[in-house]
């Protein structure tokens, strides 16, 4: 509501005077002066009568009271012709006479005393003008504490709040008016900090699958549950979700915001390809299943017919859609994607992996002895990890008819898993009595005729004189363990005579590490 008019204390003063001194014929002038608004400016010379000022600043004679009838009635007719011009006062909860409103006292006394004029008071008044312009912006929220007692502003801005709040929370809107407020809840991270919402986009760089999660395996009723859990280590939920990325049909990169609980179950029976004592690595990916996250597990290490010197070794591939087999007790093969639910030419991403040893494949008793999140530096199925090679140049005669280890023909390498596997290849040549086998193994240890491991190399010489044969021999071997291991090479002579192995020059033996 925009005040009508003003009223100098002058006019008041003269009332009184006039009723509590009659016997008094002053004949002193009073001076009445009447100050507006101004709404428009000088250039502005004809303006709408909406707007026109209310009373102008002038200055004329007083004229005498005559009685108290007489004064008063002027107040009313200065009351009435402020009314006529500006409404009877209840657009702001008053009556008529709130209209006309005292002058601080400060100003009355300035223009009483004709220090200030008509352009001072129209400065005074776009002072006034801009003050409640601005004033009529504030919006007061109907139902806060904080505006008790107090009714809001008038008007299209008008807002409504919840009535309190949590310290940290966050303001919304509540609806498409603009107009009411609710509580937001606290914002994803602590104040002033960076979200992994934030951070999705940037992750793609760094080829990260995953982003505020974790992987928990747990074991319960001889079945193997691997779940997603948040760095807090909770589900994740609305206000602390895990973020997955993945490759898109046209190269791109979408994102899937995870805000439940997500998890897969490996059932009692279900081996996934493992063997009896084995260490085991259990690789975790989640696919996306057009906007939904599905987990997925996969073992790379295969056996033919079972006989762990007869491994095989498959990758997984990510720049390539998979399938995925729903899980189930019968899950018993190797090298194939198994998911919570049944999935055709999904694209995935790996998570990480699971590692543990089981006494008896497909039933999960022993939990896991480690849980591995995928990113740089985490090696893939078939990746090479320690190397080591030996070679020389000198000869070693044997003649044992059992295995012996051959002087010199050490090597060692540290393994970093005891699921992973080793290559360990020999070659070179030996001097084969007559009528003899010469017969060459490999061994894990240095120890005579003991943990002979792969097949066995044999030359047999009936061409009645000493031949050198080329007897390379190698295989794969799952050590079962960590840490520093030692392969040599052994023979042995079928009749006891003397062979020779290192005849006509170098000879070697290798090792080399395999991550499955």
């Amino acid at each position: 509501m925009r005040p009508a008019g003003f009223v100098t204390a002058s006019i008041l003063n003269r009332w009184k005077r006039a009723s509590g001194e009659n016997t008094k014929k002053s004949r002193k002038k009073d001076q009445v002066i009447m100050a507006v608004r101004s709404l428009k400016t000088e250039r502005e010379r004809r303006p709408p009568q909406s707007e026109r000022s209310t009373i102008s600043a002038v200055r004329q004679p007083a004229r005498r009271p005559r009685d108290n009838a007489y004064t008063f009635g002027r107040l009313k007719r200065a009351i009435r012709n402020a009314e006529r011009r500006s409404g009877d006062g209840s657009e702001i909860g008053g009556t008529g006479a709130t209209i006309l409103r005292l002058r601080p006292a400060p100003l009355v006394r300035l223009i009483e005393r004709q220090r200030i004029g008509t352009e001072e008071m129209r400065a005074a008044d776009d002072i006034t003008t801009a003050f409640h312009a601005q004033a009529g912006e504030v919006s007061v929220l109907t139902n806060s504490p904080a505006a008790a007692g107090y009714q809001p502003p008038v008007g299209a801005g008008n807002v409504t709040g919840p009535g309190s709040s949590t310290a940290g929370h966050v303001a919304t809107f509540a609806d498409g008016t603009g107009k009411v407020l609710a509580d937001g809840g606290a914002p994803v991270g602590a104040a002033n900090t960076i979200t992994p919402s934030m951070l999705a986009n940037a992750a793609v760089a760094f080829g990260v699958g995953m982003l505020n999660g974790t992987l928990v395996a747990s074991i319960a009723g001889n079945a193997l549950t691997i779940a997603v859990k948040t760095l807090a280590g909770v589900d994740p939920s609305p206000a602390d979700p895990v973020f997955f990325l993945f490759r898109d049909a046209s190269a791109g990169y979408a994102v899937i915001e995870q805000t439940a609980a997500l998890s897969i179950t490996v059932p009692s029976g279900a081996t996934l390809g493992t063997i009896n004592g084995q260490a085991n690595r259990i690789w975790v990916g989640v696919f996306n299943n057009g906007g939904t996250a599905v987990l997925g597990i996969y073992n790379s290490l295969s056996f033919q017919a079972g006989v762990p010197s007869n491994p095989s070794v498959l990758p997984w591939d990510e720049t390539s859609a998979a399938n995925g087999t729903g899980v189930t007790s019968g899950s018993t093969g190797a090298q194939l994607w198994y998911t919570a639910s049944t999935l055709s030419s999904k694209v995935f991403r790996i998570l990480g992996h699971v590692e543990s040893t089981q006494a008896t494949a497909g039933t999960w008793a022993t939990s896991p002895g480690k849980v591995q999140l995928f990113g740089p530096g985490v090696r893939r199925p078939g990746d090479g990890g320690s190397h080591a090679n030996f070679s020389q140049n000198s000869l070693v005669n044997f003649s044992s008819t059992s295995f012996v280890a051959l002087t010199g023909m050490v090597v060692s390498i540290s393994l970093a898993a005891p699921c992973n596997l080793v290559w360990v290849d020999s070659f070179g040549m030996v001097n084969v009595a007559n009528n003899t086998n010469a017969s060459l193994g490999l061994s894990r240890g240095t120890t005579n005729n003991t943990n002979m491991i792969g097949a066995v190399a044999t030359s047999g010489n009936v061409q009645g004189s000493s031949q050198i044969y080329t007897m390379p021999v190698n295989t794969y071997d799952l050590p079962n363990t960590s840490g520093s291991i030692s392969y040599s090479l052994q023979g042995k002579s079928s009749a006891g005579s003397s062979c020779t192995w290192g005849a006509s020059g170098f000879v070697t033996l290798s090792a080399r590490e395999i991550h499955i």
